[in-house]
């Protein structure tokens, strides 16, 4: 699986690249140990939009030690 997440990962980093965009920031997030999948920060603004798009994600990897 990590192998597949990791491929994905690259590839999307590539093509964006290629297109002259910067990639997004990823996070691969562990539930109980277990990869779950990818998270991709969502289309970002600039300015105070850029800030709250790059922390929000940090709600996703906080979500299973509230649990």
């Amino acid at each position: 699986m990590w192998n597949g997440l990791v491929g994905v990962a690259k590839e999307t980093h590539t093509a964006s690249l290629g297109e002259e965009v910067v990639p997004r920031p990823l996070m691969v997030p562990p539930v109980r140990g277990e990869l779950v999948g990818l998270i991709w920060v969502r289309p970002l603004n600039v300015g105070k939009d850029a800030l709250a798009g790059i922390a929000e994600p940090a709600n996703i990897a906080a979500a299973p030690r509230c649990g």
